[in-house]
């Protein structure tokens, strides 16, 4: 999705291939005043842009993938392939988890 999403090849990529390269060989590219040139500081603006919408596209893969889990575990549990849990998970942070949610739904 994020390849479909952003069109690389209009942001520097010759660039940032040519300064990769040369880091791979150890050498630096130099600009007209003197400064060195680094690939990161050429794909950061993009990256910095783009940060939201990957963030949010590897959300909504997490929600899909622990559903997909749910599923399958409840499947099992039914077909007599795995043991039920005497109680629910509780993570080491679940508390935090929750005082967060609940803060981000009276916000709405």
């Amino acid at each position: 999705m994020m390849h479909d999403a952003i069109g690389w090849e209009d942001h520097c990529s010759m660039h940032i291939a040519l300064l990769q390269g040369l880091e791979v060989i150890g050498q630096v590219a130099i600009d007209a005043d003197g400064n060195e040139l680094n690939w990161n500081d050429h794909i950061a603006p993009l990256c910095k842009r783009t940060l939201p919408s990957l963030l949010s596209m590897g959300q909504q893969m997490r929600v899909a993938w622990n559903m997909e889990v749910a599923h399958l575990t409840l499947e099992l549990v039914n077909r007599g392939l795995l043991t039920k849990a005497a109680k629910p998970y509780v993570g080491p942070h679940a508390e935090m988890i929750l005082k967060a949610r609940l803060r981000s739904e009276q916000a709405l």
